[in-house]
């Protein structure tokens, strides 16, 4: 293998190859493969990979598998054209001013990947809601919780059997990708991604990168009941100020450190009150204007409320309940549908 590439792109495509590259063995290394003249960089750690392509120069096709660590630690120090090419059991990294020599793996063991055929889908908009809904797939240890769901009528799901975040997607998607794996194609991907789904990885789909992402087995079924929607019809609302309710929970958690800590909500004469105690720091609450009443006063999770709010760009959210104090709370914002259960413990 041999090629002529530009240091900062170069450093750019290691540096988001090495971050995933962090498996046992050679998966803690990088893939760089020279075709015609584009150089492939791949990296992962056994579950979810990247490939990233880099435009060459003078390239004499031809693959090799290297250190991730020591070739980021190094790519960013680089400056101008960079010569890539081997010389016996060694990598050769050379520039006009220095010249870094890496050991060379056996490129036999890295994993072949398969990549799933078919069309893309293109998730426009979708993208961007995936990202704000993979938080409600945190809290539980259980791998089938720990993804989002793609499915195939339509919808995306998060669901760690405390609360739900759900968006409408493109048809023509089914597969269960962790959370980690879509976190990270969020962080390394632009806006304009696509998305293939097989029946044991999703392949997302961006300018010059791509990233595959092994799946859950998991039940293609969605977690949200049936009669959620004759529960609201029945239940009461209230509308508010998104930044006032972040502001009272962010006041309240001076008392209630901690992301799952309970917190009282009354709802009376069209303001909403946030209040909580605890024997040793003292009480606090905070109120704010409201449009709408609630029959009964309610506890939530401070956190919960948190990441949904936090994740608005709304200046007004609805909280809609069920017709009883047991029934699930949900906030619908930004084309997606956010739920989460009562703190009871709230209101001892």
């Amino acid at each position: 293998m041999k090629a002529e590439v530009d240091a900062s792109v170069m450093a750019d495509a290691v540096k988001a190859a090495a971050s995933v590259a962090k498996g046992a063995g050679v998966t803690n290394c990088l893939r760089l493969e020279v075709v015609g003249t584009n150089m492939l960089v791949l990296g992962g750690d056994g579950d979810t990979f990247i490939e990233l392509v880099v435009p060459v120069s003078g390239g004499e096709d031809g693959a090799l598998v290297t250190p991730a660590k020591t070739l980021a630690k190094a790519a960013p120090l680089l400056d101008g054209p960079v010569s890539l090419y081997t010389q016996g059991e060694r990598l050769v990294v050379e520039t006009m001013t220095s010249e870094l020599s890496l050991p060379l793996a056996d490129p036999v063991e890295y994993p072949r990947l398969r990549w799933p055929e078919g069309e893309p889908v293109e998730l426009g908009a979708a993208w961007e809601r995936l990202r704000l809904i993979t938080y409600a797939s945190a809290m539980s240890s259980e791998p089938v919780f720990q993804a989002v769901k793609l499915l195939p009528d339509g919808w995306a799901e998060a669901y760690d059997k405390t609360r739900m975040a759900r968006t409408p997607i493109p048809d023509g998607l089914a597969a269960a990708v962790r959370k980690d794996s879509f976190d990270f194609a969020a962080k390394v991907m632009g806006a304009e991604i696509s998305a293939v789904t097989g029946e044991n990885a999703v392949s997302f789909h961006g300018p010059g990168v791509r990233v595959l992402a092994a799946t859950v087995q998991a039940q293609l079924a969605t977690a949200t009941p049936g009669e959620l929607s004759g529960w609201l019809d029945e239940g009461p609302s209230f509308t508010c100020d998104r930044k006032a309710f972040l502001e009272a929970v962010s006041l309240v958690e001076v008392v209630r450190d901690g992301r799952a800590q309970p917190v009282r909500v009354d709802v009376v004469d069209e303001e909403a009150t946030l209040s909580a105690k605890t024997p040793d720091v003292g009480e606090v609450s905070a109120s704010f204007p409201v449009e709408g009443e609630m029959p009964w006063p309610f506890g939530i999770t401070a956190g919960y409320v948190r990441d949904v709010l936090s994740r608005s760009a709304a200046e007004r959210v609805t909280f809609q309940f069920g017709p009883s104090d047991r029934h699930p709370i949900v906030v619908e914002t930004d084309d997606i549908v956010h739920m989460f259960g009562p703190n009871r413990a709230a209101m001892k």
